[in-house]
């Protein structure tokens, strides 16, 4: 009896739940049935949704009929706002240069983009000299010589560019042309730049007693290592240093300057103004990118904890000539010194960085130059600075 009792229920609930499926499918067909403008009704004010429009059950005559629809608009989703971008803090002195360090970088930038844009072009003529079995990458070096010489506008610049350009098979090529329009030349100028296939990449610049510039560029068979002249920093470094030179020209130092102004300026501030230059004038328009382009230059500083203040204080305390060059990588020149010389633009905007340059080839010292154009002696800036570049690199900024 219990037995057929559960099968009597279980029956029941089998047909309960069928009833139940069935007539849930049934309103479902109904929700979703077509509706037809004009078509019967069964009760006024009653509304039905179909195919994206909003149906109402109206009274037409005596009639009840559905209406034409409405359309249902979707909302519209809200817009996430696009983040304000706040200046950083600017150092305004030394005094105040560790602590607004987050604003180096920008106020370097800014200050550059400033100039240059309230500068007039400088004109000048490039002639483009290429070794017979040479092959030039896609070129933008006009851009990169344009954009600096209109950012040092206000200085002493050549006014004619020789850029010479060849690969590994037109060394002798390469050092013959240079020597026709060299103010002095040692003979190895383009093995210099070019002494293996792996390395032959190099760059320099000097200028002759006419305050031409010559620029010696090494191309290497890959394409990815002639970056630099598609997007124009290569000959904006060259020339660069060619300005630097010409504020030696006529002056007693004139006879080494066309190699070395490293004699009497810190080989970090040459190479370093070079590097700070060509990132800011090539990427001027763009805030993001001239950051993206100086991340790579500084990677190993940022990457290596061996970098700390007392580490940056021993390399910026090193005179001008001095052996203790050689304890250091030579590429230091270049990521540190690019460091210190984003810090002084960020105080005082690029040409006080290049006067700095004109009054030591007037017969001043680099240290009465510092002096005279920052405002505090080279020995209390050291210290600052340290602190400020071990602030940047340790912060990855």
């Amino acid at each position: 009896m219990g037995f057929l009792l559960y099968i009597f229920i279980v029956r029941r609930l089998v047909v309960g739940l069928v009833a139940v499926l069935s007539l849930s499918l049934v309103t479902a067909q109904i929700s979703v049935a077509a509706v037809t403008p004009g078509a019967k009704c069964s009760k006024a004010g009653a509304t039905s949704t179909y195919n994206g429009k909003k149906y109402t059950c109206i009274k037409s005559g005596k009639k009840l009929v559905w209406n034409k629809g409405v359309v249902i608009s979707k909302p519209t989703p809200t817009p996430t706002p696009t983040p304000t971008f706040i200046e950083p803090a600017a150092p305004t002195s030394f005094q105040n240069l560790s602590e607004n360090y987050l604003g180096v970088l920008y106020w370097a930038w800014k200050k550059t983009k400033i100039q240059l844009n309230s500068n007039q072009a400088v004109t000048k003529e490039i002639v483009v000299l290429k070794g017979p079995n040479t092959l030039l990458p896609k070129l933008n070096d006009q851009l990169g010589a344009d954009l600096v010489s209109q950012l040092f506008s206000n200085f002493d610049q050549p006014k004619k560019i020789y850029t010479i350009f060849y690969s590994i098979q037109d060394i002798a090529w390469a050092q013959s042309e240079f020597s026709k329009v060299s103010y002095k030349s040692d003979g190895q100028e383009a093995q210099s730049n070019c002494k293996t296939p792996d390395t032959c990449g190099g760059g320099s610049a000097q200028i002759d007693l006419k305050g031409n510039a010559i620029s010696m560029s090494a191309l290497m068979d890959s394409a990815i290592s002639n970056i630099g002249h598609e997007n124009g920093t290569a000959l904006a470094h060259e020339y660069f240093h060619a300005i630097q030179e010409t504020q030696f020209l006529d002056s007693d130092k004139m006879s080494e300057a066309y190699c070395c102004i490293k004699r009497w300026i810190p080989r970090w501030y040459v190479e370093g103004q070079a590097i700070y230059v060509q990132t800011a004038t090539i990427f001027n328009a763009s805030y993001k990118e001239y950051l993206a382009d100086r991340k790579s230059s500084i990677s190993e500083l940022t990457s290596d904890k061996v970098y700390t203040k007392d580490w940056f204080m021993q390399y910026l305390s090193i005179p001008p000539v001095s052996s203790n060059w050689d304890k250091y990588r030579q590429w230091k020149e270049y990521d540190v010194g690019s460091l210190v010389l984003e810090c002084l633009v960020a105080l005082k905007g690029p040409d006080n960085s290049m006067q700095l340059v004109k009054d030591v080839g007037a017969g001043m010292t680099y240290e009465q130059s510092f002096l005279k154009n920052y405002g505090i002696t080279w020995e209390a800036a050291i210290p600052i600075l340290a602190d400020t570049l071990y602030k940047i690199v340790s912060q990855g900024v």
